[in-house]
């Protein structure tokens, strides 16, 4: 059922769901008192005695629904960089620009990459069927769960023959992380990738605040400020996991000319790997999972 109705003197469309009822924004034809309220609003949910309103910035600001009294203000990015670090940027084909962290002699980048192109221009595929994802032998991306939501913070995941396209989906100038220069980061913090090793809080952004569980020293100290992305499956349904559990970043090993996934696991209610385990595995050419690239 779909009824247009009037909130807060802008019209929206209001679209029947079994689950929950969402209200899109159609247009805002007069200035009223909650023009602030209703400023570059993308999409409004009620849910919860809540109203959340999802901004085109990437901001999602909660109110009461009752009282209009505003309960929380939440920008995708808080909570995920260093607060003392003078980071540079890199920016995309897509113009997205990403913050970057010199760390151990190396420039990283400091987020999850999130182009929809390689260098040259040509469009990698945004795949979101399960079938055809597990399936197709090309280039593709999604985001989690095949929603927009999730690119702030978590930027979007990649098969496996994105990262090893000649065609290059990092900016120019910068390449896809190798197996060697994670394996110096982490040695660096004290730790190897090559064993389930307690040693990376220094890599993660800090507290619970995106990782589950007890992350007591997770403290950013490298300015990597690795996000818990999870994966979507490729051998299997396509199916999507880990979100805030486990993030993985694909990497190339040139001794052994095969592609990786080095990943960062948080603990779960006490379950699960130690908080601070980092190491490295091989997963199916068609799973999907982040990439960060590093200057050439």
């Amino acid at each position: 059922m779909k009824t247009l109705i009037n909130f807060f003197g802008a019209l929206m469309l209001h679209v029947g769901m079994s689950a929950q009822t969402e209200y899109h924004r159609v247009a805002t034809e007069q200035p009223t008192a909650y023009q602030d309220f209703m400023h570059n609003v993308e999409e409004i949910i009620f849910q919860d005695g809540q109203v959340q309103l999802m901004k085109t910035s990437g901001i999602v600001e909660f109110y009461n629904i009752n009282t209009l009294d505003k309960l929380s203000f939440f920008d995708c990015q808080d909570h995920v960089f260093h607060p003392e670090y003078d980071y540079g940027s890199v920016t995309d084909i897509d113009g997205n620009t990403y913050k970057t962290i010199a760390i151990n002699g190396e420039v990283w980048m400091a987020e999850n990459l999130r182009t929809t192109r390689f260098n040259n221009g040509d469009s990698i595929a945004n795949i979101l069927p399960h079938p055809e994802w597990i399936s197709t032998n090309g280039p593709a991306w999604c985001y989690y769960n095949n929603d927009p939501i999730y690119e702030c913070p978590y930027g979007k995941l990649y098969n496996s023959f994105v990262s090893t396209d000649t065609r290059n989906v990092c900016p120019v100038g910068w390449h896809v992380t190798t197996l060697e220069e994670y394996a110096d980061m982490v040695e660096s913090y004290g730790g190897t990738i090559t064993s389930d090793d307690s040693c990376c809080g220094a890599l993660k952004s800090p507290g619970n605040y995106y990782w589950q569980g007890a992350e007591v020293g997770a403290d950013n100290a490298s300015g990597y400020s690795a996000l818990p992305g999870g994966m979507r499956a490729g051998n299997t349904d396509g199916e999507f996991a880990n979100l805030g559990q486990f993030g993985w970043w694909q990497f190339y090993s040139i001794t052994e000319n095969q592609l990786y996934n080095f990943a960062l696991a948080g603990g779960v209610n006490g379950s699960g790997p130690p908080n601070w385990t980092a190491y490295w595995n091989y997963f199916s050419p068609n799973a999907g999972t982040s990439i960060r690239c590093v200057q050439d």
